[in-house]
Formats: structure tokens, sequence, C-alpha cells
């Protein structure tokens, strides 16, 4: 997967040296949830870069100006997964950038359907979702801690 620059931001594929800046990314994004940290439901992150390395997966990030990284999204079996803006790069196009090359990336690896898992109260990331494609099913997932949350479904 190739870089893209996106407005300000560069848009690029993780590496095993972003993971540093990724998990405190990933701590922010819990803590703004206010969600504790789970290392079952997080796998993911834990093992950083492992899961998102193997295709068709892919882990992006998108770095301002100085390389610093500003916001990350994934893709892993199908799902995007972990999109997170700072703060003060928020409202700007960044999420939508990294969706939209996460669903290029699932359109070229032959992927049929992708789907997100989003919390009803997050209203930013759902309004992202439906700008890129996505829409909201209805559905929660059938079970576990994520009653809270409905799923987001695209077909590629």
């Amino acid at each position: 997967m190739a870089q893209r620059q996106t407005g300000a931001w560069l848009i690029r594929p993780a590496t095993g040296t972003d993971r540093p800046a990724i998990r405190r990314l990933f701590a922010r994004h819990l803590a703004e949830l206010g969600y504790a940290p789970d290392t079952v439901k997080d796998a993911d992150m834990v093992e950083f870069p492992g899961p998102y390395a193997r295709a068709p997966n892919a882990f992006l990030v998108a770095t301002g100006p100085g390389g610093r990284i500003v916001g990350m999204a994934g893709l892993l079996g199908g799902e995007i997964r972990r999109v997170y803006v700072r703060a003060g790069s928020r409202n700007r196009g960044v999420a939508k950038a990294l969706v939209g090359q996460l669903a290029q990336r699932a359109r070229e690896v032959g992927l049929k359907e992708l789907w997100a898992v989003v919390a009803k109260s997050n209203l930013p990331i759902r309004r992202v979702l439906l700008g890129c494609g996505f829409s909201a099913t209805g559905r929660s997932p059938a079970s576990g801690p994520a009653q809270h949350c409905e799923v987001f479904a695209c077909n590629c």
C-alpha cells in the first residue's frame, strides 16, 4: 500500500517503529470513549503490528507537519477498526481519508463487504462512515460487551 498525500497530511502504512505512537493514540482513544483497556478485546493493538501485517489486513497512519502521527485506522478481516484522530486535527478530513484508503485497499484485494462496529454515542465516526458509503444497519453485535454499539456495513 503506497503513501498518499491528502491535504496537509501524509497517509501511509504503519510500521513497527510507529508502535509507541500508535499505542499512545489508542490509549487516548479508549480514554475519550470511557473504556478501560482490555487485553483480550484489544489483542490486535497489544500485538501490533502482528495481525495487520498479514494480507488483506492493513493499518494506516496520517502524519502531519514534522511527521507527527495525528490519526490512525485499521482493516482487519473486513472490519474497519481503531479509527482515531487527535483533537487538534479533527474535522479536516483525516478520518475520511484514512477510511477511504482502507476501503480502496479492500476493493484491491477483492473483499466484497466491509463493516465497522461503532459506539452509538460516537457521532463523529458515524458521520465519517456514512460519508464513505457505509450504512447504519440498526443491528448491535449479537453478544458481549458491545451492545451499546451498532454495526455499519458497506459493499465494496
